[in-house]
């Protein structure tokens, strides 16, 4: 495949051909597990392992007629995490090294460009280092991408002139990314995932003119045909970066689509991005946005019906309001089973806690929007035999690739934890044991008197959450607080401990308070999401009152409480931040900063 390729890129096009080549070789079939196969990947520190790696690459080159660059990232994926690979920029670098000299043997003008893609701190200040010293010739330049270190304005300055930087944006994913979709609802992240279809014109055209000064150009991230529009989009902009993102959305309708249809296609594209802004409950625009894709599907005609750009927007264009419907009938079932328990005072705990559960299991069983979701599936299946998409995992799909149907009936409110917490509390066998843990559960975001509470991964509900740059600066969210959706994680748990407020790279994450009462005391509780192994957090108030020392937290949902020393709140302000050593980022979920009696 790859020197077929080769041969159209670079001989019948006449194009420059790049390979990305990451350094994760897999060498013997494991066993099976769960009917899939797990490899032992080469290590680059032992003989055997990169002598591996190493032929790979000498059968490889030759095979190749035309091969300019060969792009090896530092990770996502790609490296090694044994202590025999430590300091890892060190063994990668060597590596890189010895594959530059393979391949000048049959391409002697090739360069090989890397990436610092998931490097440690450590691992950063390495890298830069040996470039400053050692300015190799055989590096062609860095590629700036996913979870790179440095923002690529740092990058810039620490690199030597002589290597340009070539960006490598994720336009693929809408969450847990490079680029994510800024403050995106719960509900799209449940049910839609990271890989739905995500037309973004105006996002990836800001983010574009932002980043291109400092770069060469880019070659996109892509993982499958879902962000077709955003490709284009890259494309255009790199050739001539003062386009408008409409005007290049409408040349791709009449290319695509035809002129017939452009103009009306484009203001749908449009339209979907303009779908994900804001919360998705009270976003009117989902519906205006669903009767033009309808419109133009009764006009289309067949040709245009089977075209698969059309059908992966009309996908989305249905997929939307749906979620919106599913999240609305969630809220209400949530709050009418709020309604129950608050009469367990007249009632009494167990006809309250059965009545109560008596709403969720309902709401459950109720179907939701049915028109829409029977339209889901039928373009689910539609994509899956125009061009063999996998939208689901009776269609092929894997789990997070794209399995959008898979999470259809994703609950969109606290559900899973509202029936186990009832059902605990009904085999309680003490009155007042029920009781209390009705408050708790009815309460559990009341702080009490002159106390305030913050979901942090809800941007409805982060008042105290401190932004030091605004989005239009830092579109990855690198140099201030970034929404972090665990859309597959804590299935089960509340809604508030599947989304975070994090802080990447050397930045801390601050919250900030004001109007306490200076003769007051305050206790701080926080809930802490699973921690990834390695990392240790700091808590420290107004920059001199340390509540938690560096010190490495569980890797499951973690509850802490701090009591705050009076001193640090006696101005009326308080300032709280979490810093980290290790991992990838300091993340919380919620906040309570409570007033003691």
């Amino acid at each position: 495949m790859n020197t077929r390729l080769s041969q159209l890129i670079g001989g019948d096009y006449g194009l420059e051909v790049h390979i990305w080549l990451p350094v994760n070789d897999r060498i013997v079939p494991g066993t099976e597990s769960g009917g899939l196969k797990t490899w032992q990947t080469a290590c680059p520190s032992t003989p055997d392992g990169r002598k591996y790696i190493l032929d790979n690459r000498r059968r490889l080159f030759p095979d190749m007629p035309h091969l300019d660059a060969v792009f090896i990232p530092g990770g996502d994926p790609g490296g090694c995490t044994c202590e025999r690979c430590q300091p890892y920029a060190k063994t990668f670098i060597n590596l890189c090294a010895e594959v530059a000299q393979i391949l000048a043997e049959s391409h002697p003008q090739a360069k090989v460009w890397l990436s610092d893609q998931i490097f440690s701190f450590e691992d950063e200040e390495y890298l830069f280092d040996y470039l400053q010293r050692e300015n190799p010739d055989w590096l062609g330049g860095l590629v700036y991408g996913p979870s790179s270190v440095p923002t690529v304005q740092e990058m810039r300055r620490l690199l030597s002139p002589r290597y340009p930087i070539r960006f490598y944006p994720d336009l693929t994913h809408s969450c847990r990314c490079q680029y994510p979709v800024i403050d995106w609802d719960q509900a799209y992240a449940l049910i839609e995932g990271r890989e739905v279809a995500n037309p973004r014109p105006l996002a990836q055209k800001n983010i574009q003119n932002l980043l291109e000064p400092y770069t060469c150009g880019s070659i996109s991230y892509s993982d499958g045909a879902h962000d077709d529009v955003n490709k284009i989009i890259w494309s255009a902009l790199d050739w001539d970066p003062t386009r408008e993102a409409r005007d290049i959305v409408l040349e791709y309708a009449r290319y695509f689509i035809g002129e017939q249809f452009a103009e009306r296609f484009t203001d749908g594209v449009m339209a979907l991005e303009k779908n994900w802004e804001g919360p998705l409950a009270s976003n009117e625009s989902v519906n205006q946005t669903l009767a033009l894709w309808q419109a133009l599907e009764k006009d289309a005609p067949p040709a245009l019906i089977n075209n698969w750009r059309f059908q992966l927007a009309l996908f989305r264009a249905y997929l939307d309001p749906f979620v919106r419907e599913r999240l609305r009938a969630d809220i209400e079932a949530e709050q009418m089973f709020y309604e129950e328990l608050r009469d367990a005072e007249e009632v009494g705990a167990d006809t309250a806690l059965r009545r109560a559960r008596k709403v969720l299991e309902v709401a459950r069983r109720r179907p939701i929007a049915t028109g829409l979701r029977e339209r889901i599936e039928d373009l689910a299946v539609a994509l899956k035999q125009s061009i063999g998409m996998k939208l689901g995992s009776k269609l092929g799909a894997e789990p997070e690739r794209a399995d959008v149907l898979d999470d259809l009936d994703e609950p969109l409110n606290n559900s899973a934890w509202l029936m186990a917490e009832t059902e605990k509390l009904l085999l309680a066998t003490d009155e007042a044991e029920k009781r209390a843990g009705i408050a708790r559960i009815l309460n559990w975001e009341n702080p009490g008197p002159g106390g305030f509470y913050d979901d942090l991964g809800n941007p409805t509900k982060q008042p105290h959450l401190v932004f030091p740059k605004p989005v239009s600066e830092d579109p990855g969210r690198l140099e201030t607080a970034a929404q972090e959706l665990d859309y597959k994680g804590m299935k089960g748990g509340r809604l508030s401990w599947r989304s975070t407020a994090c802080a990447f790279r050397r930045s801390a994450l601050h919250l900030r308070y004001e109007g306490l009462d200076p003769s007051a005391r305050y206790l701080l509780r926080v809930t802490y999401p699973a921690y990834r192994p390695g990392t240790s957090v700091r808590l420290v108030a107004n920059g001199e009152f340390e509540l938690q020392p560096m010190s490495q937290l569980p890797g499951e949902l973690t509850f802490r409480e701090y009591p705050i020393p009076q001193e640090a709140t006696r101005s009326g302000t308080l300032e709280l931040a979490w810093s980290r050593q290790g991992g990838r980022c300091v993340c919380v979920a919620e906040v309570w900063l409570m007033q003691q009696p």
